[in-house]
């Protein structure tokens, strides 16, 4: 089975009134990560003004800011880029987004790039819900390194999966 992993990082939590600044995306075949990846900082569309000073804070520290300035892409190139990089790497769609509370992703891509959100199917693989599952049975909580950057989350969600698959004896 084929995953395409996701994850966005975003001025805030509403897709209607925040942007997206990054994504990122990886796939997974056969419970193996694959290379390579697809990433870019996004420009976004509207002033940073309106960031939460946390959301402006964690940005700021992860350096994806400072990112957005020097590397950013308009939405609409980020958005044709990501749909080409799926053309050649991965199987024929639609493709299952996976990821960490990925219906956040979800969300985002439907609002700022439709085109790439209907390249999805309306099933999702959610490691947040994985882990929820085994916690519910014992598993300890896993520890999160915060990285807010796209790729680096990407990776620790699905190191996550692996250590929920281990956990159940898989």
């Amino acid at each position: 089975m084929q995953l395409i992993w996701i994850d966005l990082e975003t001025t805030g939590l509403d897709p209607r009134n925040d942007c997206p600044l990054e994504i990122g995306m990886m796939i997974s075949q056969n419970g193996q990560l694959l290379e390579p990846e697809y990433s870019q900082v996004i420009t976004p569309r509207w002033d940073l003004e309106g960031m939460s000073d946390f959301v402006l804070n964690m940005h700021m520290n992860s350096g994806l800011l400072k990112d957005v300035e020097n590397y950013g892409a308009s939405i609409g190139l980020t958005e044709s880029e990501a749909i080409g990089w799926l053309d050649r790497m991965a199987f024929a769609g639609p493709y299952t987004m996976a990821g960490s509370s990925v219906h956040f992703d979800r969300a985002f891509l439907q609002v700022h790039m439709p085109r790439l959100a209907k390249l999805f199917s309306h099933r999702l693989f959610d490691v947040s819900a994985i882990k929820l599952f085994c916690q519910s049975l014992g598993m300890p909580e896993l520890p999160k390194a915060n990285a807010h950057r796209a790729i680096d989350d990407i990776k620790e969600s699905f190191g996550h999966y692996e250590q929920c698959r281990k956990w159940l004896g898989h």
